[in-house]
């Protein structure tokens, strides 16, 4: 149910009486207004207010007592399961499976779990530390958290956080579950690989501190030495760490996932370094592990190469690879296929 329209008419009642206020301090007083109506329509008896002015709707705080998360320096990352919805029970974001289904947009690519919410240099809600500073892991809550607190900025009153509105932002219901609290992100990666590797990990060649190769196929010509400027042909799989397929140039494996591709060999262009190799004949740039893994194969080679996200996408890529997820490439050395 929407209000918006009573709380403008008692907007311009507030500007024709109040000139002297700043048009910033109107916006944190419309928006408690608003969220004071809602609340009036919609609030339960048992909800309860924090101090900043979220209301907790329902909060198990985990195990507190030897995990708790209030600190951000020893708890810099969370993996969280969670929801988002609008005053009206909109869903904006999930990671919920079973949300994704019920609401028709499932697609297991866009499924992956509890994922990494970073919280130093004031990176997350204030809204969102306020419940936190009560919880561990393994805690559970649901809360509306009022527009004035999905900032983040940080302010030492509920009221320091209304004058500092310059507009209106919606309230949102947050519904969340700390799976776990990783102090390094990248030995939280480097162990993912190692368990997803498991017996094989021991075989596994280190090409640089977060790049490791698994040989599936030897060379038939191991002594090849490439020249910078050669055209070598490649077919790829690039799955999530959980073996999800999210992008390849084989049309049949493009189809298993849901996706699309040319079903041609692509490709790269060899270089002395391998930073410096590309790929098609638009010579793009290729992420680091990718490059890594190439420029230590030989002619009809076939192997994979796993990546930690600071040698793929450290901040995620589009809706499939979320920041911090380690990545890997199925690649098989082929020939340019026949006009």
């Amino acid at each position: 149910m929407r209000i918006r329209a009573i709380i403008w008419g008692l907007a311009a009642l507030a500007v024709v009486s109040s000139c002297a206020k700043s048009t910033k301090n109107l916006s944190g007083e419309l928006a408690q207004r608003e969220f004071e109506a809602w609340l009036s329509i919609n609030g339960q008896a048992d909800w309860e207010e924090t101090e900043l002015g979220s209301m907790i709707i329902s909060l198990s705080p985990g195990d507190v007592e030897n995990q708790s998360v209030k600190d951000i320096e020893e708890n810099p990352f969370l993996r969280l399961e969670y929801t988002v919805t609008d005053l009206e029970g909109n869903v904006s974001e999930t990671t919920s499976e079973e949300v994704s289904k019920r609401l028709g947009k499932y697609d297991k690519r866009n499924y992956y779990g509890p994922q990494f919410s970073y919280r130093g240099s004031n990176n997350s809600y204030a809204g969102i530390e306020e419940l936190l500073e009560r919880m561990g892991v393994g805690g559970h809550c649901k809360a509306v958290i009022p527009g004035w607190l999905l900032t983040t900025s940080r302010y030492s009153s509920k009221q320091k956080y209304l004058d500092a509105m310059t507009e209106i932002s919606d309230p949102k219901i947050y519904e969340f579950t700390i799976v776990e609290s990783v102090k390094d992100s990248k030995e939280w990666e480097l162990n993912l690989i190692k368990n997803t590797l498991g017996e094989e990990w021991d075989k596994a060649d280190s090409l640089a501190p977060g790049v490791f190769y698994v040989q599936d196929r030897p060379s038939d010509k191991p002594d090849t030495t490439f020249t910078s400027g050669s055209e070598v042909y490649i077919n790829y799989i690039c799955r999530r760490i959980d073996g999800t397929g999210i992008d390849t140039n084989i049309a049949d494996s493009a189809k298993v996932f849901g996706g699309s591709a040319s079903g041609k060999p692509v490709l790269i262009n060899w270089a002395d370094n391998a930073t410096e190799i590309t790929m098609t004949s638009d010579k793009s740039s290729v992420i680091t592990g990718f490059a890594y893994g190439i420029f230590n194969m030989k002619p009809h080679e076939k192997g994979r190469v796993y990546m930690t996200s600071s040698y793929g996408y450290p901040s995620g890529s589009g809706t499939f690879i979320p920041s911090f997820c380690p990545i890997y490439f199925e690649i098989e050395f082929t020939e340019e296929e026949d006009e």
